[in-house]
């Protein structure tokens, strides 16, 4: 079966939605919060309670994947995602429409917020144990990549979308990623089947999996690596070009939009033609990535103009496209079948605090300075990458196939 009349496209599509959705905000967030008169250490705030949320929760839909089932926990967390979403449109609306008390606009848009980033944070555990359970060992990567492809695309072309609509209607792209939040949890619930269990998981208790498991605690301040480095990019990347080019709020997300599409086309090509034709080990995927991150942030530490800014970004969309389907990959093969759910609730739990840390370091520290936030990251991920050398990561083809059911191959 080809992989577009499979259930893997159903679940691809449906994580490309949310994914465009999340990151909408990433785009018109900032200059409407500088319209409304929220500053960026507000922002951040935002951002990184809004991920202290998913990281609190991952966990938990991981557990709830392993007990409900694949797409039941998927669907409810991308319907839910679509109404807290629209409430808080609403919310930007009224604020931008009535001479409130800066802490009401706040406290308005700070709810709402918060809790689509708790429906949301569902939605990457299923999923990743969805692949788990319709892949082998030795397909786990490039299914992983698929995995991390529509989402990673998602959240990274959603800037450009909400770039290209603003320019006819502020609010419009966060009205569009309600909706389309919604209609992907409805896709989900009526289209993607549910994978069967296979025997290992059928015949063997559900342990309590613990972020300190030897397996894969090693893994875990890596996967927090890659979203830090790409929360501080898209968080602070609209300042930087308003603030270099002296653009004015709709400028200024055009030209970030711009900047990030490209930065979405480098992730897709890179999960979606380089892994999945060369199958990558992690391991090498995991190395060349955190090398190549390093590199984007000397470039961004030097830019002065939209082409530097623009290349600086790029390099990141390659290095976020080859390090973190190779970290839910060697992730995903370190765990038992019926550990898959918890193992990917810990991993996005882990890789959404590394993006509440880049949203408090990025907009915080650009107040501080416009030069922190691209030291910061340059530091981090250079001791990462050390650490990374000392971490044995599993190798598929050593590993002793569960092949998934027929129905499902």
């Amino acid at each position: 079966m080809s992989f577009w009349r499979s259930p893997l496209a159903i679940l691809f599509l449906a994580l490309m939605t949310v994914g465009i959705s999340r990151s909408m905000l990433f785009a018109v967030l900032p200059p409407i919060a500088r319209e409304l008169g929220l500053t960026e250490v507000l922002v951040g705030l935002m951002f990184a309670a809004a991920a202290g949320t998913f990281a609190i929760t991952s966990p938990y839909w991981g557990r709830m994947a392993d007990r409900l089932g694949r797409v039941r926990v998927i669907a409810m967390g991308l319907v839910g995602f679509g109404v807290f979403m629209m409430l808080f449109t609403i919310a930007v609306a009224v604020g931008l429409a009535y001479a409130l008390p800066l802490w009401a606009i706040f406290l308005l848009m700070f709810v709402p917020r918060v809790a689509s980033a708790g429906a949301s944070a569902a939605v990457m555990p299923g999923a990743q144990a969805y692949v788990a359970d319709t892949t082998s060992a030795r397909d786990r990567t490039s299914g992983t990549s698929l995995v991390a492809a529509a989402m990673g695309f998602g959240l990274i072309s959603g800037p450009g979308i909400a770039g290209l609509m603003s320019g006819y209607e502020l609010l419009a792209p966060m009205y569009l990623a309600a909706a389309i939040g919604i209609i992907g949890g409805v896709m989900a619930w009526w289209f993607l089947p549910e994978p069967a269990r296979t025997q290992a998981q059928t015949d063997k208790p559900r342990p309590t999996l613990t972020i300190r498991d030897r397996r894969i605690v090693a893994m875990m301040p890596i996967s927090m690596a890659i979203s830090m480095m790409v929360a501080v990019t898209q968080q602070t990347s609209a300042f930087y070009f308003q603030d270099l080019l002296g653009l004015d709020a709709a400028g200024t997300a055009r030209a970030t939009g711009a900047a990030l599409m490209m930065m979405a086309g480098a992730t897709l090509f890179v999960q979606t033609a380089i892994v999945q034709r060369f199958r990558l080990t992690p391991p090498v995927l995991i190395y060349g990535g955190l090398i190549l991150a390093v590199a984007a942030y000397v470039v961004l530490n030097m830019a002065g103009s939209f082409w530097m800014l623009t290349t600086g970004l790029v390099m990141v969309g390659i290095a976020f496209g080859m390090a973190n389907p190779g970290i839910s990959a060697a992730i995903s093969l370190s765990v038992t079948a019926n550990e898959q759910g918890s193992a990917a609730g810990l991993n996005a739990s882990m890789s959404a605090t590394g993006f509440m840390i880049g949203s408090l370091v990025g907009p915080g520290g650009y107040t501080l300075s416009p030069d922190l936030p691209h030291y910061f990251g340059l530091v981090a991920l250079t001791v990462i990458l050390i650490g990374a050398l000392f971490v044995r990561f599993p190798n598929p083809n050593k590993i002793p196939p569960i092949d998934p059911p027929d129905s499902q191959a």
